[in-house]
């Protein structure tokens, strides 16, 4: 399968669940301080936060929850993807 261009744009809706742990907060925030100071547009809801932005950036951020901010702590991150929905 080919790989998908740098500058297709994207929406997308994360949200990000820690698991087994009594601080349930400060992986949220670091996650929120990730999305906040990647250079995408976001939106952040009660539930879920929508990010829109070039397909490299977004995947390059998805990435950096997964391996560099999340890799002791159990996590359930659900992601939801468009090329359509959420674009203007």
């Amino acid at each position: 399968m080919p790989a998908l261009p740098e500058k297709v744009t994207l929406s997308c809706q994360v949200s990000f669940y820690p698991l087994g742990q009594a601080d349930y907060l400060d992986p949220i925030n670091r996650v929120l301080a990730l999305m906040e100071g990647s250079g995408l547009e976001y939106d952040i809801g009660p539930m879920s936060t929508r990010l829109t932005g070039e397909s490299g950036a977004l995947f390059g951020l998805l990435r950096r929850i997964s391996e560099e901010l999340c890799p002791a702590c159990g996590y359930v991150m659900t992601v939801t993807l468009s090329n359509v929905c959420g674009l203007e």
